[in-house]
């Protein structure tokens, strides 16, 4: 490490060559913080009244480069001073020893300690450029160029000037991040590098592949520093990228383990199965089925893999706590499968495929006790969210309207016999029974109940509006009663298509959360084929939906507004469906 180069002063050599009272000199100052090159300010005529010892020595010490002894001396002389300028002088010498010793946090202490003491002092630039140096060493680079900044705003000194916009263009190239640049320039927003910061944050963001956050910041420059060459620069950076396939991100938000790992890898397989990797890159975080892990993984993948727009989560609860992240940062996220009907309600980013379920639910419920007459029911339903959501809904509202729910029996997936169902059913002597099942499903329940005399009203929800019902079902489903949005899962031709995809692909039937992961990542798609889209123009497009023919079935984003009168209800009669209401 180099020495500082000192001049002898004026009281040990008998001269006083500048003849001022108070001289100062500069000197070199080598081997300092990194890219870092600005001569510090070294005070030389520092002298006690009648007792110069403690500063001459320590300058003596400095210049031998013994900082801790020159430290310590240089505080004494600090304490034996009475002009303030004096004082700041000397004080600013023990910052400059504790970062040429290593101290960069003492360093840091006394430097910052001299800024806000003594803030009109002479030395408070050099200070700052210690501080910055300080804080470059502990790679805190945020708080390094926050100082180099505080300098170009107040210094005088072309020198200190000069290189901290050398060293703060040399930083912000290659140790600063995006949203520290952004940072930077929102607090000095008045600087002339305020633009360059800027533009060096979208670059990062395209390079990054970050498009959307990299137009917003674009954007905010042309608005401020529309003269600038940096705004220039910046716009054809964008133009360059016109017409280039960028990969834009897309979130999952899944239980992927867990108890309800197997809907968070149905829906996973439905959106694997829409995916059109040209147009995006998949990130998927593990919800657990926890409103906990939900937010903080909504939060992660917003803040960490700028996601155009989210997927999920599969239960109603996570869902609630991923909205409320999203809708604030305004990230467009659809819920395929929640079936709280207010969820779409938290914002205006927020949509749900699942919410018609919220209006057959009710209205199959309202017509059974209402219209029908049927107040003693008993609920045979898969365990899942399908099932549990219409379950819930139609025990509601049933009991609202002075019904009663006698007994509930759930089932796994994959199970064959209902004998335990369908006896617990029995003995409760329900006048109907509530089956929100899938086709697959009713087809087997629908026969066993019959084997079990069962001679009450079957009554349903959307799987029951599926050929396969009357096709299979035979003279086991007539007379059912069940309400339905329009076509219903696995009704259309959409989701006889979507079928067909799955099981050349899996090999298995799909299950409707499948064909609601399938048709939200083809919503999104189809929102998005313009590079230029952005979570709001996404949202915007999306909230122009009024019909759109899934797998699931029919989607209608253009109300957000759950009206029962969505669903209709119909019976079985002679094989066909026929509408009753």
């Amino acid at each position: 490490m180099a020495a500082f180069s000192i001049p002898v002063s004026a009281k040990s050599s008998g001269r006083n060559p500048l003849g001022a009272k108070h001289l100062l000199c500069l000197i070199l100052v080598a081997a300092l913080a990194g890219c870092m090159h600005a001569e510090p300010r070294i005070p030389d005529e520092i002298a006690t009244d009648g007792e110069p010892e403690p500063y001459l020595k320590a300058q003596e010490l400095y210049k031998q480069g013994k900082y801790e002894e020159a430290a310590g001396l240089f505080q004494k002389a600090a304490s034996g001073l009475l002009d303030p300028e004096k004082i700041a002088g000397a004080r600013y010498m023990v910052a400059l020893c504790k970062y040429r010793l290593g101290k960069y946090r003492d360093a840091i202490l006394q430097g910052r300690n001299l800024i806000h003491v003594d803030p009109s002092s002479r030395y408070v630039d050099d200070a700052m450029l210690v501080v910055a140096k300080s804080y470059s060493k502990r790679e805190n680079h945020l708080q390094s160029a926050s100082y180099l900044l505080r300098i170009l705003s107040t210094s005088e000194d072309a020198r200190l000037v000069r290189e901290a916009e050398k060293t703060l263009t040399r930083m912000a190239r290659q140790k600063l991040g995006s949203r520290e640049l952004q940072k930077l320039a929102r607090d000095f927003p008045d600087q002339k590098l305020a633009p360059l910061l800027l533009y060096q944050a979208a670059k990062l963001e395209i390079q990054a592949g970050r498009r959307s956050r990299a137009t917003q910041i674009v954007r905010k420059m042309t608005t401020r520093y529309s003269g600038s060459r940096y705004v220039e620069k910046a716009e054809r950076m964008l133009q360059g990228m016109t017409g280039m396939l960028v990969k834009r991100t897309l979130g999952l938000l899944l239980p992927v383990s867990g108890e309800y790992l197997m809907y968070g890898m149905a829906v996973q397989r439905g959106v694997s199965l829409g995916l059109d990797t040209t147009m995006f890159r998949v990130v998927t975080y593990d919800t657990k089925g926890d409103p906990i892990e939900a937010l903080k993984a909504t939060r992660s993948m917003i803040e960490q893999d700028d996601v155009l727009a989210i997927i999920g989560p599969v239960l109603s609860m996570p869902t609630i706590a991923a909205a409320g992240v999203a809708s604030n940062r305004g990230v467009t996220l659809i819920s395929p499968t929640s079936t709280e009907g207010r969820i779409s309600s938290i914002g205006p980013y927020i949509f749900q495929l699942n919410l018609s379920l919220q209006s057959q639910a009710k209205a199959i419920a309202d017509f059974a006790v209402s219209s029908l007459g049927l107040f003693d029911i008993a609920i045979i339903y898969p365990k899942d969210a399908y099932g549990e959501g219409l379950s819930k809904i139609f025990r509601d509202v049933a009991t609202s309207l002075g019904g009663r729910v006698l007994v509930t029996a759930g089932y796994e997936a994959g199970t064959t016999d209902f004998r335990e169902q369908i006896l617990a059913v029995k003995a409760s002597s329900p006048q109907a029974v509530f089956i929100p099942a899938y086709p697959d499903d009713i087809v087997l329940i629908a026969p066993q109940m019959r084997y079990y005399e069962f001679e009450g009203t079957m009554l349903g929800a959307g799987g029951w509006h599926s050929e396969k019902v009357t096709r299979l079902g035979e003279k086991y489903v007539e007379g059912a009663v069940f309400a339905a949005v329009e076509t219903g899962y696995a009704g259309g031709v959409a989701s006889r298509k979507f079928e067909a995809l799955y099981e050349s692909k899996y090999g298995s039937r799909p299950s409707r959360h499948s064909a609601l992961g399938y048709d939200a990542i083809q919503l999104i798609q189809n929102a998005s084929r313009d590079p230029q889209t952005t979570s709001e123009i996404l949202m915007e497009r999306l909230s122009m939906v009024t019909t759109y023919w899934g797998a699931s079935g029919a989607v209608s984003f253009s109300s957000r507004d759950d009206v029962t009168g969505q669903a209709k209800i119909y019976t079985i009669n002679r094989g066909r469906f026929k509408q009753i209401k």
